[in-house]
């Protein structure tokens, strides 16, 4: 899935890969719910944006 707003120095993805791998570093293998994990944890970072309680520079990695 691409999202043009993006970059690859987006902070979101930088948090999104930091989130997987301590998810995988736990012990989560299964991909489905690696999958479902990392979309929900999009989706609250984008609501955190939205909501003005946070600015997608000061998410914290």
């Amino acid at each position: 899935m691409a999202h043009a707003d993006v970059d690859n120095d987006d902070v979101r993805l930088m948090a999104l890969h930091r989130y997987i791998t301590n998810l995988c570093e736990s012990g989560e293998q299964d991909p489905i719910a690696l999958q479902k994990a990392g979309l929900a944890h999009l989706h609250r970072l984008d609501q955190l944006v939205q909501s003005g309680r946070s600015d997608s520079r000061d998410i914290e990695l």
